[in-house]
């Protein structure tokens, strides 16, 4: 089980589990991650820290989706809309 990152006393949403029968859910889990960066203020860390949280709260099976994406990796990019974007 992933250990929890929560900041500013808010879980994040739970792990996302792929499902190719319900093709709602990643815009679901989407959401529920959006309005998490809103109310624990995500958005004021730096990208590398806000990619890294989104990397860790994702889970195992999407983090391995993420490795095949081919993404360069640097202090500004990949924001985490651009993960968003290609999932």
């Amino acid at each position: 089980m992933v250990a929890a990152i929560i900041i500013n006393n808010l879980p994040p949403p739970s792990a996302f589990t792929i499902d190719q029968n319900d093709p709602n859910k990643w815009p679901k889990w989407r959401k529920k991650f959006e309005n998490y960066i809103i109310a624990s203020d995500l958005d004021s860390k730096t990208i590398q820290q806000q990619r890294a949280i989104l990397l860790h709260i994702i889970g195992d099976s999407a983090l391995e989706i993420y490795n095949t994406f081919g993404f360069e990796e640097n202090a500004q990019s990949p924001t985490i809309k651009d993960i968003q974007d290609k999932f």
